[in-house]
Parts: C-alpha cells; structure tokens; sequence
C-alpha cells in the first residue's frame, strides 16, 4: 500500500514537473494610467529614487526599511537598495540602466529570489501623459517559479494600479511650471566672507534698483573705509518675495574680514555665505525674467525631490550699465539638502 502511494506521489511530482514545461517562461505585467501632467515634468519625476517612495506601493508596508542611495541622483546608473524584515517587502535593489525622454528602463535585483526588469513609458495624450509601468521577469526551468508565475499578474499588478494611482495623485500637485528648456547643474560652494545691508523695496523694478543702489552704497563705503577688497561680483540674499514685496541682503565678498565687526547700529553687517550642495542656473538677459526663472526652477526642485536649504541669492556676474539687456548675466543659486 505505502509502495503504491510513493509510485503515485511520484507519478504526480512527474507529471505536474512536465506540466509546468508548457507553461509560460516569461512573465510581463503592464499596468497604466493617465495623468494630467506633462512628459517632461514625469519623465523627471521618475529618472531617479529621490521620490520613489513618495508613491511606492510597498514604502508604507514596513516603515522600518532601510533604503541606501548610490550612483548619480538621476539617469542612468542611479541606484536604491532596500532591507527589510517584513517579507511582503523583502530585500533587493533597482538600478535605471537606460533614460530617454518617453522611457525609463529599471533592472530589479531580489538576490536569492532572482532578477527582473521594469520599465516607465511616457506618452502624450491630449493636454496630458499616459504613464505605462511594465514588469518583465524569465522564470527559467524551476518548475515552482513557472507556477507561481501564473498568480504574478494579479499579485503585482495590483501593486502596480495601486502605485500608479498614488503617482497620479503626487504628479498633479506639482507646480505645472514648464521647467524644459532649464539650463541647471548641482554644485557645491565653500564659505566666504561678506559685507552686506539688509533692506526692502516693493516689486517694483525702479523700487528695487533704488533699494540696491542705496544699500551697497553703504557697503561700498564701508569697505573703503576699512581697506576691504571685493572677491567677487555683488549679490542679492533673498529672505522673501512677495505681494508685501522684497527683502533681501545686498552683499559683497570680501578677501578678508575686517578685524572688528560693526558697530551695532551701523546697518552694514559682516558675516559668512552659505556653504554646502546647491542649484546652479544661469539667466541671460533683463532682471526682469529672474521672477521666471525662479518659477522654473521651483518646477523642477520639486519634480526631482530636492529640498530647500536656506536663503537662494543672485550673483550679478556683469554690470548691466555696460552690456546690452540681452546680455545681461546672473547667476542664481538655491541651497539644498
């Protein structure tokens, strides 16, 4: 009897090992969505992990994750690791291995549990974007894996939906600024020493200008006064801008500080300028397109998961007395975690 069910156990390990020959090897789950957002704008949300998680189906499972960031902040060779004990969420990694504008291709690493593609594909519709995230796996011969494989769509497209919805969501509460044609790099700045007046004026061009010309006036004077040399072109620290108008910090760096400080109620200050990671763009042509610019850069500090870091200022690389207003240059950084 017990040699009968072994044979018959047997013949059904057999027969269900064979089974699974025929059945699919590869596995590909596609789910999408619609979202009102442009390509651009999700294309760059998406081309890194800053923000993965802020729509991750899997982020809130086990908040006790732990989550490594490696290679460059976005595009190709960006990398996220992540390690948990929850087992709905496991431990693995996901690097972008190619980055086009409609396209995003991620090679996902579950270690023992083998290896995947995915893939984000951006298409225009109407004033939108369609937003296609696909997953790719080869099973190979385990006969277990080519079983399991037959549940994979509907254990992760569920994911997926589910993902997408949140995407969605996250995308449409983004500045709907067009940031494309933003000209920007990350850069890192030492600390320098500065002489500066704090002062305000209304929004207005000819009230800013008096504003500025009135402080580094003051500023100028100081540093002849004390023999301190400028090391730089003169800036703007911007503490607000809005309907209550301008407050910002008209600054010089200087060589050297002076050995005393100033009297406290000399409204000329000196101090030290930011140091650490910051937003770099340029912006060519009249004052009157920083408000623009600044826009744009909001858009994409916000696509792309940056975070403010401080005051931003400008950097007024040529005198606007001696060029024509097209070839007006400033320089504008943000500070960022």
């Amino acid at each position: 009897m017990v040699k009968k069910l072994a044979i018959g156990l047997l013949t059904v390990v057999v027969i269900l090992v064979l089974v699974s020959f025929l059945l699919p090897r590869h596995v590909h789950v596609e789910r999408s969505t619609s979202i009102n957002g442009s390509i651009h704008t999700i294309h760059t949300y998406l081309n890194g992990f800053s923000t993965f998680n802020e729509w991750s189906p899997w982020a809130e499972i086990d908040p006790n994750t732990q989550y490594t960031f490696s290679g460059p902040r976005s595009g190709v060779g960006a990398k996220m690791a992540w390690t948990s004990e929850d087992r709905n969420v496991g431990s693995g990694s996901q690097e972008i291995m190619e980055s086009s504008p409609q396209e995003i291709k991620v090679k996902l690493d579950f270690g023992s549990q083998g290896v995947a593609d995915a893939y984000y594909r951006l298409m225009a519709e109407g004033s939108g974007t369609q937003v296609i995230w696909g997953f790719d796996t080869d099973l190979g011969f385990n006969p277990i894996s080519r079983y399991f494989g037959l549940m994979m769509d509907k254990w992760i497209g569920g994911d997926y939906a589910k993902g997408l919805a949140k995407l969605k969501e996250k995308v449409e509460a983004l500045p709907q600024t067009d940031f494309s044609s933003l000209q920007v790099e990350e850069v890192t700045v030492e600390p320098q020493p500065i002489v500066y007046v704090s002062t305000q004026s209304s929004r207005e061009e000819a009230s800013i200008q008096t504003a500025i010309t009135n402080a580094y006036g003051q500023v100028g004077q100081y540093m002849a006064q004390h023999g301190l040399e400028m090391a730089g072109p003169p800036m703007t620290i911007n503490t607000s801008w809005d309907e209550n108008g301008y407050v910002f910090d008209a600054a010089m760096t200087v060589k050297a500080a002076p050995e005393e400080a100033p009297a406290e109620d000399n409204p000329v200050k000196v101090g030290t300028s930011y140091s650490g990671k910051a937003l770099k763009t340029v912006l060519k042509g009249p004052y009157s397109g920083m408000e623009a610019r600044y826009n744009e850069l909001m858009a994409y500090m916000a696509a792309s998961g940056y975070k403010q870091n401080g005051r931003p200022w400008d950097v007024y690389a040529n005198d606007p007395t001696t060029v024509q207003p097209e070839e007006i240059e400033t320089h504008i950084y943000m500070p960022v975690e």
